[in-house]
């Protein structure tokens, strides 16, 4: 018999905008009910442990910058309905944000909060406040982003002896690397350094790649400052009689030469191409910016304009790079910020036209709320109208190659490979009658480096099985088709773990893509097929794991339930199962025993997708571009390859 339990880990990598029309022209088309940004404003950066900061607590910088916020933005500090402070290494204690706000001039009326996403915490202040005004929960909100990691170098407080004897635990207590004379051991600096090494040695970004692009900020920064273009952003504050409005961290005259000349920081990881030149500075510093609708900002805040808050993901909003008038792109390290540069696409003229984090610095919880301040005063002075800002996250691009060099087959970030872990640590925690016996995993490379770690935790190998593989959109007609994975024999050289032998796909997808229906369709397909090859080939197995893609495992776990209705939106990497019903055998045989869980992670479920993301009307969705020049490829199995009808496919 089949499983008892059928688990499908979710691992999401596309999603589309519900409304129509999509593009350019929509996005900039002026609604009322628009989340704008009506002032953006930071202090000067201060170098860490040496600079003009130094000694100036996070409470002190958002104190003045509150204050400049209430005169600057013209606003009344009673209709405030939110604020929300990001900060990487929060100061103990955390209410210091709300003393500052109350200090400032906020009545004790308005709420705030302290978010802490490493170094993605400014943006996530400013996601917070955007989605509250979204939902119509709040009118006006204001958003900042604030580190000193002069005074608070580490996040407080210690964690315990106890679990930091877990490897994981103990690698994840420093977000970034510090310079030596900031760690209190290179092993705390490894973390986020470490995804630098492994951007730099994967990718093949040598040393002088990295220099190059390092330079490109020095350079930009160092003449946006001496021209006086940040000013624009600049709140001037004063501390201690000192009036501070200039970075301290952009240091001029930087040359090709003497970044070369710069020896490796962390010369053990051979061949040790990181330098306090090629990455980012440690700093200090604040930033701030006001959002609301643009129906309250045209009413309350007039002679400001606002800024349509654009979609992280392009293919969201319907727009192409083309589209973008300026990309703040953080430079945790060169190597990152090259590779990024390069694959995206990009022009160079278009991505943090005055400098970024190397030659700025990287005040952590600041950095995501500087890049929308920077980016929109760079917008204001070019006369332009769409900034993107961008972060690491758990999933890249698509168009992103992994190790296959197969179009759209992205690799997980070094973010998605830790959740990957701790799925598998906790199948590796239930009890042995509990945990999966049997994994099958789509053939894109992000699901088989999602199974990976659960197979040899459990000792498992990995059935590559395309009938769950993604979903794509109906291709364009004329414009190619969509592509195919690699087959189980070749991922085997880059997956030690794939049996190819043993199992070979029972059901292969079309590459014109699917519309909502037919993604239901081929779910009911594959797993009439699979149950049934499953209880013919492996009887003595109870539970399947079955890791897929969004929309992949949505159709699968209505099919399971039998009820294509089922409400259900999954996250980056959760966690769905299912009891088979005594008796039971096809759709709907199944009880729901947990949908999208994430309770494993211990960073709670990142994004959250459902199939209604992509619908237009009748379980129609938007068409995609093919492959160009992909038309032409023939004689590629579709369907289901256990039934007579299946067919090779001659005129795709």
């Amino acid at each position: 018999m089949l499983s008892r339990n059928l688990l499908s880990s979710s691992r999401s990598i596309r999603a589309m905008s519900t409304q129509v029309p999509r593009g350019l022209a929509a996005v900039l088309e002026k609604k009322p009910d628009d989340v704008v940004i009506t002032f953006a404003k930071r202090t000067a950066t201060g170098r860490a442990k040496k600079g003009q900061l130094k000694d100036v607590p996070v409470d002190e910088m958002l104190y003045h910058l509150f204050k400049a916020t209430i005169s600057g933005a013209k606003i009344d500090p009673a209709k405030v309905d939110d604020i929300c402070v990001g900060t990487c290494h929060p100061p103990s204690p955390l209410y210091l944000s709300r003393a500052s706000a109350l200090a400032a001039g906020f009545p004790h009326t308005v709420p705030i909060s302290t978010v802490n996403r490493l170094c993605s915490s400014g943006l996530m202040s400013i996601r917070n406040i955007a989605q509250s005004i979204k939902s119509g929960e709040i009118t006006l909100g204001i958003a900042a982003g604030s580190d000193s990691m002069s005074l608070n170098a580490r996040p407080t407080p210690e964690i315990s002896a106890v679990v930091d004897e877990h490897p994981e635990a103990h690698d994840c207590v420093q977000p970034m690397g510090w310079t030596s004379e900031m760690a209190s051991d290179i092993h705390k600096a490894a973390s986020c350094l470490f995804t630098k090494y492994q951007v730099a040695e994967v990718y093949k970004v040598p040393r002088e790649k990295q220099d190059y692009y390092a330079l490109i900020s020095h350079t930009r920064a160092n003449e946006a400052s001496t021209k006086g273009i940040f000013a624009e952003e600049i709140v001037p504050i004063t501390v201690r009689g000192t009036t501070i409005s200039v970075d301290d961290t952009i240091r001029p005259g930087v040359t090709a030469e003497g970044l070369a000349a710069l020896k490796p920081a962390f010369p053990q990881w051979s061949p040790g191409t990181t330098t306090a030149g090629n990455a980012s500075g440690v700093g200090d510093g604040a930033a701030v910016c006001v959002l609301t609708t643009r129906a309250n900002a045209e009413k309350e805040v007039m002679g400001i304009s606002p800024v349509v808050a654009v979609p992280k993901v392009l293919e969201m909003a319907g727009l192409t790079k083309e589209d973008i008038d300026v990309y703040e792109i953080n430079e945790a390290f060169a190597s990152q910020f090259a590779y990024c540069v390069e694959e995206l696409g990009i022009p160079i003229e278009k991505i943090n036209p005055n400098g970024g984090a190397i030659a700025i610095s990287h005040p952590l919880g600041m950095t995501g709320t500087r890049q929308v301040v920077t980016g929109l005063a760079e917008l204001k002075r070019k006369n332009k109208k769409l900034l993107v800002t961008r972060f690491r996250l758990n999933w890249v691009t698509t168009n992103w190659e992994s190790p296959t060099g197969l179009p759209k087959d992205a690799p997980l970030t070094a973010f998605g490979v830790a959740q990957a872990r701790e799925l598998a640590n906790y199948f590796s925690s239930l009890d042995e009658d509990q945990r999966p016996t049997l994994i099958f995993s789509s053939p894109y490379y992000r699901c088989l480096q999602t199974s990976q770690p659960s197979a040899q935790a459990l000792g498992l190998p990995i059935y590559v099985e395309h009938g769950i593989s993604e979903w794509y959109s109906p291709v364009v007609p004329n414009t190619g088709l969509h592509p195919r994975p690699a087959s189980a024999s070749a991922l085997k050289a880059y997956i030690s773990e794939i049996d190819s032998d043993a199992w070979s796909s029972i059901y292969y997808p079309t590459r014109k893509g699917e519309d909502v229906d037919q993604i239901h369709e081929r779910a009911h397909s594959v797993l009439s097929d699979l149950i049934s090859e499953v209880e013919s080939r492996f009887p003595n197995h109870r539970r399947v794991l079955l890791v897929s893609h969004a929309a992949t495992v949505i159709a699968l776990a209505r099919d399971l339930a039998g009820d294509r209705e089922l409400p259900l939106r999954v996250g980056c990497c959760t966690l769905s199962e299912f009891s088979r019903k005594v008796g039971g055998a096809g759709s709907g045989s199944w009880e729901v025993k947990k949908l999208a869980e994430a309770g494993f992670l211990t960073g709670g479920v990142q994004r959250d997708w459902g199939l209604e993301d992509i619908q237009i009307a009748d379980g129609k969705v938007i068409e995609d571009p093919g492959i160009p020049g992909s038309e032409l490829e023939v004689d590629e199995p579709v369907g289901s390859m256990l039934r007579a009808t299946s067919s090779v496919a001659s005129n795709l």
